[in-house]
């Protein structure tokens, strides 16, 4: 297993600064665009090419685009180049598969915009993207530092939501960086009445406008680096907390416009849960100390231990032996099961099976506590299935009575 330690950082730094040297030629002959938009790509052959073109919506040269294939073993890297010979905008890098948050920053270390962008090659942006970004900056660009645009994702039935069919008269408000990171800390909704869609997904990296200095000044103060390059899970958290913890309280954009397109359908890490997955919870604990959150340290533990144990219990009922092993293994870790009885203060609804199940966690009785959180979960799935095939029913039988 991959660890996150002080010598990984340094020889990825000592990789970056190679990169950074050989685009020096380059960086000189460019005007400064005005977006750097960081796409990391592994074996996203099929989807690489969406992602491209719903970004080359933007005209102008004052954009930079940047994919990292990250060691793809299919065909990612000729969809990248075959595109780059139309488009003198975009810049393809190869690298070895060091994963999605290596190849983040990557991307960061050669980019020039005053503005950083990131895009998932298996996610896309919405048509008129460009104008609702263009009109964001044009209001927002002189007074903060980073921008949150609200998105719209494949697992929700109106995700074929398009800018062009939302009312015009979109509205936007500003929060204080440390709300949000309060929020974040401790699994808190953020609310406002001003607005409507509420589409923020609040932990992600995309569908946001950072200024890339904000960026270089969070990754200087936490660690060296924008993205823990050890985590395949919660990495952008980490990243976000980073730079909101530079911000103090600064103030954030919230722009109530879906300017973005989460595909769940082809995410790698979210549809495709494995019984070894929670095996990086080790890594996280690591994470947390190397970027020097270490004040947060228990909320942030807690939070991700409750997220990966239900993402165990979502397995097959087959594969519940294996993710017991697994979890076994991980309570040897004193952090990981001090960090279990806080765990039901981000359980949300059915609090009190979530805390029956965590109180046999505690106990090390992993197996019955993986199958009452996966029988609580298959329940949750199918009253959410009945209440909406009811309001579909609803919808129709109004529909007929007009």
């Amino acid at each position: 297993m991959a660890l996150c330690n002080n010598d990984r950082f340094l020889e990825e730094k000592r990789a970056n600064y190679v990169i950074n040297k050989s685009f020096k030629m380059r960086r000189e002959n460019c005007a400064s665009p005005v977006i750097s938009i960081v796409i990391p790509a592994y074996n996203a052959a099929e989807s690489l090419k969406r992602a491209l073109m719903s970004i080359s919506a933007w005209k102008g040269k004052d954009l930079e685009v940047i994919v990292v294939d990250d060691g793809s073993e299919d065909n990612t890297i000729s969809v990248a180049n075959s595109i780059a010979l139309t488009d003198s905008r975009l810049t393809v890098i190869h690298q070895d598969n060091m994963g999605r948050s290596s190849a983040r920053n990557t991307g960061i270390s050669i980019a020039h915009g005053e503005w950083l962008m990131f895009v998932d090659a298996d996610d896309y942006l919405l048509a008129g993207w460009d104008g609702v970004t263009k009109d964001a900056l044009n209001q927002y660009g002189n007074s903060v530092d980073y921008l949150i645009f609200s998105m719209t994702r494949s697992d929700l039935e109106d995700s074929t939501v398009s800018i062009s069919s939302v009312d015009g008269n979109h509205t936007s408000t500003k929060i204080t960086a440390s709300v949000l990171k309060d929020a974040l800390i401790k699994g808190k909704s953020i609310g406002y009445d001003s607005i409507k869609s509420q589409g923020f997904e609040w932990n992600a990296c995309w569908a946001r406008l950072f200024r890339r200095r904000l960026v270089i000044e969070a990754a200087e103060g936490h660690g060296g680096l924008p993205f823990p390059p050890c985590l395949r899970f919660s990495e952008d958290r980490l990243f976000n907390l980073a730079v909101l913890d530079t911000m103090g309280d600064s103030e954030i954009a919230l722009v109530d416009v879906p300017i973005y397109y989460w595909d769940l359908g082809l995410s790698s890490t979210v549809g495709n849960a494995s019984p070894d997955d929670a095996l990086s919870l080790n890594d996280f604990v690591v994470a947390v100390d190397e970027m020097r959150l270490e004040h947060e340290k228990a909320n942030l533990v807690a939070q991700e231990a409750f997220f990966q144990f239900r993402r165990s219990a979502s397995l097959s009922i087959f594969k519940l032996a294996k993710a017991t092993r697994t979890w076994k293994n991980l309570l040897e870790n004193s952090c990981i099961l001090e960090a279990v009885p806080q765990m039901s203060r981000f359980a949300g609804k059915h609090v009190r099976l979530h805390r029956l199940s965590l109180v046999l966690l505690k106990k090390r009785y992993v197996l019955p506590g993986l199958f009452i959180q996966h029988v609580t979960q298959r329940i949750g799935g199918a009253l959410r299935t009945a209440r909406g095939w009811m309001k579909r029913r609803r919808s129709k039988l109004n529909t007929g009575a007009e």
